[in-house]
């Protein structure tokens, strides 16, 4: 790198006073890997469309941009999927359980429990299942992450924008993580938990 009056100097004795103003490349770096696609698409937007028009010299930065995006979004629908999946195998636990608990529930029906207390029940033992798993997994999730940056360290070659850390633990995604493994227990156990509030004391005894 030189002083920028240097170069501006050599360019206007070399290539004309116009030149001493102008630039032919410039270099951005960015605090924030997830702009770079976003950048990347108005640096090429011709003017008339309200962008630049320049010209990018180095697609390197482009492309890895692309690819990130991709994994993310595979990511993410895999995620959807495991959650419907989650959902979907709770219900069915619930179910089980509330066949084999019918004893209980008519018990509790017989001395004076009402169909809501049922379901409060069944609904906040849902939600302490979502509570203690959300927190098993953000435990499991941040130790995985300490492997792989901790691999990546010290045994992956320095490349173009490899990141100190390859993930992000901000406090929300903490809360997201224990607020969505609640909600989609509470969701998977409330069609078992209505079912179960239904059930009147003498059908839920005589099935037993």
């Amino acid at each position: 790198t030189m002083p920028i009056e240097y170069v501006r100097r050599w360019n206007r004795d070399y290539l004309g006073e116009d030149a001493a103003g102008a630039y032919s490349s410039i270099i951005v770096k960015f605090k924030d890997r997830n702009q770079i696609a976003v950048f990347s698409e108005w640096i090429e937007l011709p003017e008339a469309k309200g962008g630049p028009g320049l010209r990018l010299e180095d697609q390197l930065g482009k492309k890895f941009a692309t690819a990130i995006f991709v994994i993310r979004l595979l990511f993410l629908i895999i995620s959807i999927a495991i959650l419907v999946i989650a959902v979907i195998n709770i219900g069915h636990n619930f179910y089980i359980q509330v066949s084999e608990r019918r004893r209980e529930i008519g018990i509790m029906r017989a001395v004076g429990a009402t169909e809501m207390d049922v379901r409060l029940i069944m609904l906040g033992e849902a939600a302490l299942i979502g509570i203690v798993g959300g927190l098993i997994g953000v435990g499991l999730a941040v130790g995985l992450a300490v492997g792989a940056d901790w691999y990546s360290t010290n045994h992956l070659p320095p490349f173009p924008f490899k990141p100190d850390s390859w993930f992000s633990f901000e406090t929300w995604i903490w809360v997201s993580g224990l607020m969505f493994s609640t909600v989609f227990c509470v969701l998977g156990g409330f069609l078992p938990a209505r079912r179960a509030a239904k059930m009147g004391p003498a059908q839920a005894l005589a099935q037993n």
